[in-house]
């Protein structure tokens, strides 16, 4: 069975077909309409077993402002099929967020642009390591969500960096900005914008699953340095 769904004023209808080309029969509402959003335009996904709704609401936009500008914040809903292949009306966007469907492994190579929350930070694109995070300020952070420490190890802690000014650190963190601290990455100069180097540093070794927070700390009120990857290492 064929699924589509389309925006209906503020909320989400969908229609099935037997095959992806139609005819459509429109079923109902997947998410009612919402003074909280001007338009929608969604989509399903099914990942590693679970099917998920896409569209989005202006929650972020107001956060900032309340001048409202097209700027979109991405939201899912799980759901799950009827037996009968139907799919019930789902509640308005929730801030909760959806169970995270598997945990990261920090002993691989992560690009830094994996966040889950973020706060004193920016996205830019480069010719030589592709999307990196950028502008990053005192005080800012990015949260990564399900790490899985699982290996005992006393650990090195490496990131690729670069920055045209004096740097910072990167303070590392369990489950809160301010939660216990595992190790600190000194980043001096690199030498300009655009000269990646990478940097190592002794960490206290963790266990089990956590979030992980990046804290960023650097003096003056500018931007400290760019991060482009990290890994946790064995001895």
């Amino acid at each position: 069975m064929a699924y589509a769904s389309h925006c209906c004023s503020e909320g989400i209808g969908y229609a099935t077909s037997a095959g992806p080309t139609g005819p459509w029969t429109y079923k109902g509402m997947l998410m009612d309409p919402d003074p909280r959003s001007s338009g929608n335009h969604p989509g399903i996904i099914d990942c590693k077993g679970r099917s998920y709704l896409f569209g989005f609401d202006y929650y972020l936009n107001f956060a900032l402002t309340k001048e409202h500008r097209e700027r979109r914040s991405v939201c899912l809903q799980e759901f799950s099929y009827n037996p009968d292949g139907t799919i019930s009306t789902l509640p308005w966007w929730d801030k909760k967020g959806v169970r995270q469907v598997g945990t990261l492994d920090p002993y691989i190579r992560n690009e830094a642009e994996t966040i889950a929350w973020e706060s004193g930070v920016r996205t830019a694109q480069g010719h030589d390591v592709g999307v990196y995070v950028t502008h990053i300020t005192n005080g800012g952070y990015i949260e990564v969500c399900g790490v899985d420490f699982a290996k005992k190890r006393k650990p090195r802690f490496t990131a690729n960096v670069a920055s045209a000014h004096d740097g910072g650190s990167i303070h590392l963190h369990l489950d809160r900005a301010d939660g216990p601290e595992i190790g600190v990455l000194p980043v001096s100069s690199t030498g300009g914008s655009d000269r990646w180097q990478t940097v190592t540093t002794l960490v206290s070794p963790a266990t089990g699953i956590h979030d992980l927070y990046f804290v960023f700390e650097g003096s003056g009120g500018g931007e400290l340095f760019s991060f482009d990857s990290w890994k946790f290492q064995g001895r």
